[in-house]
């Protein structure tokens, strides 16, 4: 009875998974549709702030963009903290163009995020020659990191850089 209980547990938490990663997938799909039909840089925000919000739930989310011109990331949209500007250098993720997860005090961490701040998820978006901007995800978690790792690499295709950003 004990095994069966505990096989049920398991096959529920794998539905749970599923159910999530589906949703996920939805609302990946559903803002790289939007994307394809922004007419300017104030609706693309638009959408990569709400699928943000809706891929990370109650997480708390920083969304800079590229200054142009600049290495400097803006802070567009934030929840859950004010959120400052940042150099791109100081960023593993726009370094390296691939998601980055930061768990200070152990393991390589972003220069911008606080020895004593949680488990943080960086996230790039555009591609490594057309930097749009970062989302920042302060949370850290397999689910995170897979939901992370699931949006750059569907929408940052999408994205381009600010026009007069040099490379």
């Amino acid at each position: 009875v004990e095994r069966l209980r505990a096989v049920n547990d398991e096959l529920e938490a794998r539905l749970t998974e599923r159910d999530e990663e589906h949703r996920v997938d939805g609302e990946l799909v559903s803002a790289a549709e939007l994307l394809g039909h922004c007419d300017d840089d104030r609706e693309i925000q638009g959408v990569v702030w709400t699928v943000a919000t809706a891929v990370f739930g109650d997480a708390p989310v920083t969304f800079l963009r590229a200054r142009p011109g600049t290495n400097a990331l803006d802070v567009v949209e934030s929840s859950g903290s004010d959120g400052t500007a940042i150099d791109a250098d100081d960023c593993w993720a726009m370094r390296t163009h691939r998601v980055h997860a930061s768990a200070p005090p152990t393991g390589l961490t972003c220069h911008h995020v606080a020895q004593d701040e949680e488990s943080t998820i960086c996230i790039p978006l555009g591609l490594a020659i057309r930097p749009y901007g970062l989302l920042i995800v302060r949370s850290g978690g397999a689910a995170h990191l897979a939901h992370a790792t699931a949006l750059t690499e569907r929408l940052s295709p999408l994205l381009a850089r600010p026009a007069g950003r040099t490379a």
